[in-house]
């Protein structure tokens, strides 16, 4: 039952992001992805705790990972974006 809810979720998202790209105002299609972005930003940090000797490569590395792992909706919404706008200005 919770995954049913979790895809309707997603997909009210999506359909929102698509409707935000069609409008008039391009500024309005950005706000999602630059909403998921900040959010990458600060979740980011929280997440990935600094070892206690110090910054080392296997933190950077993680830190990395994280960052990309967490902006997956933003790249999907912007994808969104850039499909909607194209098809707009035909």
């Amino acid at each position: 039952m919770r995954i049913i809810v979790l895809l309707a979720i997603l997909a009210a998202i999506i359909i929102l992001q698509i409707y935000l790209s069609k409008r008039e105002n391009k500024w309005c299609g950005l706000i999602l992805p630059i909403i998921s972005f900040l959010f990458a930003l600060l979740i980011v940090p929280l997440n990935t705790m600094a070892p206690a000797t110090g910054i080392n490569m296997d933190y950077i590395v993680n830190l990395v990972c994280a960052f990309a792992v967490y902006n997956i909706p933003t790249v999907v919404f912007m994808v969104i974006y850039i499909v909607c706008r194209k098809r707009k200005n035909k």
